[in-house]
C-alpha cells in the first residue's frame, strides 16, 4: 500500500528501515502499524505513480505491401 503524512513535515518512521516517509508518500507493508496511522488520522493512502513509458524511436513500422 502507498501512504502520504496528513501533516506537512510530520515526521513518521518506518518501524523496520526507521526510515522517515517521503512528504510525497511511499510504499509500506499492509501490517497493523500502517492500519493503526491510518485509523488514527496520521498518513492517508496515496494513488501509486504513474508508470514511465519509454518514448519510441518514431521509425515506422511498414504498412501493407510497403517492404
Amino acid at each position: 500500500m502507498r501512504v502520504r503524512p496528513v501533516k506537512p513535515g510530520a515526521v513518521i518512521r518506518d518501524p523496520h528501515t526507521r526510515r522517515q516517509l517521503p512528504a510525497d508518500g511511499g510504499r509500506v507493508a499492509d501490517n497493523m502499524y500502517w492500519r493503526r496511522r491510518l485509523a488514527a488520522g496520521e498518513v492517508v493512502p496515496c494513488p501509486e505513480p504513474a508508470p514511465i513509458v519509454p518514448l519510441t524511436t518514431g521509425a515506422a513500422e511498414p504498412q501493407g505491401d510497403e517492404r
